[in-house]
């Protein structure tokens, strides 16, 4: 999180990207994953607190409506629906997974950049 440590907006990896939120769910944390134009966000504070401590990241409060970039709920089944499930471009397993994952994680996705008047704070995890 670099771009916090300046007191610049998050950016994703590569905003010009064109990837599905499928792709993102399923891809978005594995090394050899080139990055895309989404940022993923869960509402559960206890899966954030989890995630930063095994992937050594920090963890961002952020309130949505302070942002101006486009979010997907994938963490409501109509959300899931509209975003994976019916993505065209991916196979029937890679949805199913992404779709799963995305439930469990109570995932959502901000598209290029969370602007930093919408942080709250940012902190380490406390979790053991």
């Amino acid at each position: 999180m670099a771009n916090l440590d300046t007191g610049n907006d998050i950016m994703a990896k590569d905003i010009t990207a064109k990837y599905s939120p499928t792709n993102h769910v399923n891809f978005g944390s594995e090394k050899w994953y080139p990055g895309d134009q989404y940022i993923s966000i869960t509402k559960n504070p206890e899966l954030a607190e989890k995630w930063a401590k095994d992937s050594g990241t920090e963890i961002v409060e952020i309130d949505l409506s302070k942002s101006r970039s486009d979010f997907l709920d994938l963490s409501t089944e109509e959300g899931r629906n509209t975003h994976i499930f019916k993505d065209k471009g991916a196979k029937y397993k890679d949805k199913i997974r992404a779709g799963r994952f995305a439930e469990m994680m109570e995932e959502g996705l901000v598209l290029g950049r969370i602007e930093k008047e919408a942080i709250i704070k940012r902190y380490k995890p406390t979790c053991g």
